[in-house]
């Protein structure tokens, strides 16, 4: 576990009114997850902090990748523009 990093970031959805505290972990260990409702920094608002190793984001990029590659490959390749003569047909 020493040689893991982790990346993290937070979102924050805006509501109209002011909302009680409340933070919600526990997806924290499983999912690395935690919700945050009405605190300090952001009172009307529901906060999203995620937490994620390093790799996953690498991994996910070398999915979109992938998949794009076996999409080139399994589609129908263009027609080339050139006829061919009425006898070949």
């Amino acid at each position: 576990m020493a040689s893991v990093r982790f990346k993290g970031t937070h979102y924050v959805f805006a509501t109209e009114e002011r909302l009680p505290r409340l933070t919600i972990d526990l997806f924290a260990k499983s999912n690395g997850v935690i919700i945050k409702v009405g605190d300090a920094s952001h009172p009307n608002s529901i906060e999203v902090v995620a937490c994620y190793p390093d790799w996953a984001e690498r991994n996910e990029r070398l999915f979109e990748q992938l998949n794009e590659t076996l999409k080139r490959l399994v589609e129908p390749s263009v027609q080339s523009k050139f006829e061919k003569p009425d006898y070949v047909r």
